[in-house]
């Protein structure tokens, strides 16, 4: 449209239910320094705070007696609101749609339910110990203040005004930036009151937040102590890799499924957890993300057996660069990713998340109409020398969470370099 918006439609008659999302390149990215937390809290608050022209109260009695679901979601790169109706009430949705995008109220005492919210969560997950292991794992591989290992803490949350929620709303939420989406039972008709409604919305965000590249790493397998109590230890080790676009994608995809992700069959599973016992869980792949990829494995293990799950990870990871992968193997996994390819779009809103997931990838535009020749290409040849050249055990960097004197000198007999680190 005129305005700069992008209008999508993905039609899905089977029920007289319609979707409407406005999807908004205004992620955590976006954030301005000093005020982490606000993207969500601004995307949560905007969709229970009412508007300039109905209260909350107001506002909230409406959506309920007409059945209207109202959304948020928030990423490092985009925002999304949404409001999910029957055909017959897609007017008055669409109209409060709007209404909450260009004239949020922010009711105060709605802020304060939400970032209560927010705040116990923190709380919870700062107890959990993947969560230690894997948020100090983020922190070493981006850099402490990169979106992609940024966390607001609640005394960052308790610092937010709703002064911040309506500067972050006045500078970002524009249509020149947007996607809005129609799902569902909407006919052409529908659509183009739609599109006249869309004219309304004025404004222009100055360009959008770009992803910076992650802090200079170390080049030296270092082994990272986090400190917290406990008979069990949480194991994360990575580095830096590959991102979306890499010609290699198709065959990581197929190593991640062989390495760590068919499940009980993967060489992880069937190496740390059946074989061994070390662990309950344990996972291992290439995250394909912006604004580059990461390796990853870990598990969860018992202290007294954390240098064994260690050396265990590596062992089944060095074996997928020493050996080709046999030809049955390879077969039952390519054959399983085949069988599971249509289920990536079995429902409409997941067509549409796929679709601006692959559009922000930067994925070429015949990425889909591809995938499964691409796929049925990998050979087990292509994935050892993907693993040669895209895991790098010389420099992984390693977190271990779990008690300090009990672990640390297990690990000295690593030979590694060990940092010590708070639990903060």
């Amino acid at each position: 449209l005129k305005t700069g918006i992008e209008f999508w439609k993905i039609p899905d008659h089977t029920l007289p239910l319609v979707t409407l999302i406005v999807d908004i390149d205004a992620g955590i990215t976006s954030e301005p320094a000093g005020k982490f937390g606000v993207c969500q809290l601004t995307a949560e608050t905007l969709v229970r705070g009412g508007t300039t022209n109905m209260s909350a109260e107001e506002f909230n009695r409406q959506a309920e007696l007409l059945g209207l679901s109202f959304g948020s979601r928030s990423s490092q790169e985009f925002t999304q609101v949404s409001v999910s109706c029957l055909a017959k009430d897609l007017n008055v949705a669409m109209m409060m749609l709007m209404d909450l995008i260009k004239n949020p109220a922010f009711d105060e005492k709605e802020m304060e339910l939400v970032r209560d919210g927010q705040i116990e969560q923190v709380k919870r997950m700062e107890k959990v110990p993947f969560f230690q292991a894997f948020n100090a794992m983020s922190k070493r591989l981006w850099g402490e203040d990169h979106p992609n290992a940024r966390r607001p803490s609640a005394k960052e949350l308790e610092a937010l005004t709703k002064d911040d929620l309506v500067a972050f709303h006045k500078a970002k939420y524009h249509p020149n930036i947007s996607r809005f989406a129609v799902i569902g039972a909407a006919d052409d008709e529908a659509c183009k009151l739609i599109k006249m409604k869309l004219k309304n919305w004025k404004g222009k965000a100055e360009g959008t937040a770009v992803l910076p590249q992650a802090a200079p790493m170390s080049e030296e397998r270092t082994i990272i102590l986090v400190d917290r109590p406990g008979t069990q230890a949480v194991v994360a080790m990575g580095h830096l890799s590959v991102g979306p676009k890499h010609p290699d994608r198709y065959t990581l995809e197929i190593f991640n499924e062989i390495y760590g992700g068919a499940g009980l069959s993967s060489r992880l599973m069937n190496q740390v957890r059946t074989q061994k016992g070390l662990a309950y869980v344990v996972m291992g792949a290439h995250m394909f993300q912006l604004p580059t990829g990461v390796f990853i494995a870990g598990c969860m293990t018992k202290n007294e057996s954390v240098v064994e799950a260690i050396t265990t990870i590596m062992d089944v990871t060095e074996q997928m660069q020493k050996e080709p992968v046999p030809e049955e193997e390879l077969s039952s996994i390519v054959e399983a990713v085949e069988n599971s390819f249509i289920f990536r779009f079995e429902r409409p809103r997941r067509v549409l998340s796929r679709m601006l997931e692959y559009r922000r990838m930067g994925m070429p535009e015949d990425y889909l109409a591809t995938y499964l020749e691409k796929i049925r290409a990998v050979t087990p040849e292509k994935i050892m020398k993907a693993a040669q050249d895209h895991v790098h055990l010389e420099k992984l960097q390693i977190v271990v969470a779990g008690p300090v004197e009990e672990l640390k000198p297990q690990l000295e007999t690593l030979g590694w370099p060990i940092e010590v680190v708070d639990n903060d």
